[in-house]
């Protein structure tokens, strides 16, 4: 596919796995921040999955192909390189060590509504711009997966609640 040839020649990143389906996974070559990635990615116009690491398994970026996306799969390889660029020029994702050590001291029990959203506000998401996430992956793939799960959850309801009306 012209999505998966955009990767393999691309600096910066490289296929997880070979496209068998409708999704291209890309894994960095080492360089490059995929959490930065997937919200420069975005910026371009490129809906992607950043996928949390797993034991051995290295974070990920799954890009699904759908018929939207097969009309525009020629501008992939010029975005993509743009979007590395970007990256790097960004630099990786420094969470504060306080912040950290704090989320390694919580448990699942431990994340509220509160919690989530003071979480949010220090990763610079409290005024409601959710279009860079690349400090909230980089928690949430810092921390242990039932952690994980618990924050994923505490993240998508803070997305999903209906902003305070007008006065």
């Amino acid at each position: 596919s012209l999505l998966a040839e955009a990767v393999s020649s691309t600096d910066g990143v490289r296929l997880f796995a070979p496209p068998e389906t409708s999704v291209v996974c890309l894994a960095s070559d080492g360089s490059t921040d995929l959490f930065v990635l997937a919200d420069e990615l975005a910026a371009r116009g490129w809906h992607t999955q950043p996928q949390m690491s797993f034991g051995d398994l290295p974070a990920t970026i799954h890009l699904t192909v759908t018929a939207a996306v097969r009309a525009t799969a020629a501008e992939f390889a010029t975005d993509l390189a743009a979007a590395v660029q970007a990256t790097h020029a960004r630099g990786p994702v420094e969470l504060p060590p306080a912040l950290l050590a704090a989320a390694g001291s919580l448990t699942p029990e431990m994340i509220t509504p509160e919690l989530v959203g003071g979480l949010a506000e220090g990763l610079g998401l409290g005024g409601g711009d959710f279009t860079r996430m690349a400090a909230v992956n980089s928690l949430l793939d810092a921390a242990p997966p039932a952690l994980r799960e618990a924050l994923l959850t505490g993240f998508l309801s803070l997305l999903q609640r209906p902003a305070p009306a007008a006065e």
